[in-house]
């Protein structure tokens, strides 16, 4: 089971290397080897821990246990959603502020090129139609860009360190689990 954990973690990190390939122009099979990679990884740690929850529970608490490991799986889906997505919005704003200012745009007009592109991104509004709303569309791509790949690399290195960390607890419940059995042989040739 150790063994899966850190093929899955191997498999979600690298997947999520390979979107360090996206760039402002790129198409949509430039993410096809993340998917195949990410959508191989993922279940190597979701199958075994379930198969390890459902295998450790008590009869009388199966259905409990059953369901509050969709529960905790849900909590951390959402917690990861949202984090990766304030993630991903804040870098990708400070990256086009930072990109607005040293192209010499006052900081007291930065906001009207983020409501420039705010309200194209939100509503399908018109193509910018002063200097610095063309500013801030033209920082916005690739700070967007930076900041899906910057995220997309954390969540890859915490994919690895959870898989590791998975690894290592398994292999030392199997060690105990191992000790426990041959005390109890030694005391069964006594």
């Amino acid at each position: 089971m150790s063994r899966i954990f850190l093929l899955g973690g191997a498999a979600a990190f690298v997947g999520t290397l390979t979107l360090l390939l996206v760039g402002v122009n790129s198409g949509f099979l430039v993410f096809l080897p993340a998917l195949v990679l990410i959508g191989l990884g993922i279940p190597c740690f979701s199958v075994p821990s379930a198969a390890l929850f459902v295998a450790e529970a008590p009869p009388k608490y199966f259905g409990a246990v059953t369901s509050s490991r969709l529960m905790v799986g849900q909590f951390g889906y959402s917690l990861a959603t949202a984090a990766t997505s304030v993630l991903v919005n804040g870098l990708t704003q400070g990256g086009v502020t930072r990109r607005l200012e040293e192209a010499g745009v006052p900081p007291s007009q930065v906001g009207d090129g983020w409501t420039s592109v705010s309200d194209y991104v939100r509503f399908g509004a018109s193509e910018p139609n002063t200097d610095i709303a063309r500013e801030a569309f033209a920082a916005a791509g690739p700070s967007y860009v930076n900041a899906f790949t910057v995220t997309m690399l954390i969540v890859g290195i915490v994919a690895i360190v959870i898989a590791i960390i998975s690894a290592v607890l398994v292999k030392g419940i199997k060690g105990v689990e191992d000790q426990h059995s041959d005390k109890a042989e030694q005391r069964a040739d006594q």
